[in-house]
C-alpha cells in the first residue's frame, strides 16, 4: 500500500511530511477535475512522462499543467500556484501517492528561466 509510510523516529516523520509538501501544496475538485495545486511549475518532459506512467489515473484525456486563471475565485490566495489538472478516476488513491511523489522530486521542476540582467549605466564622473 502506497498511502502510508511506517517511521521511528520523530526526525524521520518530519522528513517524510516535509517530503511530501516539498511540491505539492494542495489538491481539490473543480467541475470534473482533479486539481493539484504545486510550488514548482512541472518540466515538459516530466509531463510528457506522466502522460504515459500515469495515464491509468486518468478516466480521459490526459495530464494538463496551468496558472491560475480565476475558476478558483473562493481561494484566491493560492493563485500563485501552478497547477496539474486531469480526470482522475476517483479510486486509485495509491497510485495517485505515486504521482504526488514524482511531482515533488526536484528533477521533475521546470527550472526557472533565467532573468535578463538590466545594464546599469554607472554615472559618468565629471572632472
Amino acid at each position: 500500500m502506497k498511502l502510508v509510510s511506517l517511521v521511528y523516529s520523530a526526525e524521520e516523520a518530519v522528513e517524510q511530511i516535509n517530503q511530501f509538501y516539498s511540491n505539492f501544496h494542495s489538491s481539490r475538485w473543480l467541475k470534473h477535475q482533479f486539481v493539484i495545486r504545486m510550488n514548482h511549475k512541472l518540466s515538459d518532459g516530466a509531463l510528457e512522462h506522466m502522460q504515459t506512467a500515469f495515464a491509468d489515473l486518468c478516466l480521459s484525456d490526459h495530464f494538463h499543467q496551468h496558472a491560475y486563471a480565476g475558476e478558483e475565485h473562493d481561494e484566491p490566495q493560492f493563485s500563485h500556484l501552478a497547477r496539474l489538472a486531469f480526470t482522475f478516476n476517483a479510486r486509485d488513491h495509491g497510485r495517485l501517492r505515486e504521482l504526488v511523489d514524482f511531482i515533488n522530486l526536484p528533477e521533475n521542476w521546470a527550472q526557472p528561466k533565467p532573468q535578463a540582467q538590466q545594464r546599469t549605466r554607472e554615472p559618468s564622473k565629471v572632472t
